[in-house]
This record gives C-alpha cells, sequence and structure tokens, in this order.
C-alpha cells in the first residue's frame, strides 16, 4: 500500500528515465490496433495510453474495445481502472 506512481513522463522530467520498453511496445500496439483493430489489440493498446499518461484516449480505446466484446470482464475491470486513472489526473 502506498501512494499512485505515475508511470508517465512527467512534464521536465530527464529524457533518460523515460521508460523506453513501455514506449517501444505501445509502438507497436498502435501499429497493430492501426493494421487490424482487434477487440484484444485495442484492450491492450488501451491500457498502454493509459500507463503512457493519456487516460482520455485509453478510455475511448477501451469503450471501442468493450463494445466489441461486451460481456468481456477483463475489458470491464480496465475500463474501470482507466476511469478511476482519468479522475485522479483530473484533480492532480
Amino acid at each position: 500500500y502506498g501512494p499512485r506512481r505515475s508511470l508517465a513522463r512527467q512534464p521536465g522530467e530527464a529524457a533518460g528515465t523515460t521508460n523506453l520498453a513501455l514506449l517501444a511496445a505501445a509502438a507497436d500496439l498502435q501499429r497493430e490496433v492501426r493494421d487490424l483493430p482487434s477487440p484484444d489489440a485495442l484492450h491492450a493498446w488501451g491500457v498502454a495510453q493509459v500507463l503512457l499518461g493519456d487516460h482520455d484516449a485509453g478510455v475511448r480505446t477501451l469503450e471501442d474495445a468493450l463494445a466489441a466484446r461486451p460481456d468481456d470482464p477483463r475489458l470491464m475491470s480496465d475500463l474501470a481502472t482507466a476511469l478511476l486513472a482519468r479522475g485522479d489526473a483530473l484533480t492532480s
């Protein structure tokens, strides 16, 4: 238990502390969604967007994935988490 840590780069943060593996994985997911926007690819891309700090886009992407697979509890859980993260981002 502890305060929520942001995985996204903050303004003024040194470029050397960026999680390059996360950025590379996100780039791969972005290409996959562009080429074949399956519910699984949208799900992964939406989670990556949230982890990178783009909460609004992540929520929209997860909503698109959930529209294609409305009974998926993993998608519902990740969307709920993204909505909470977006709420935290708006009040910070």
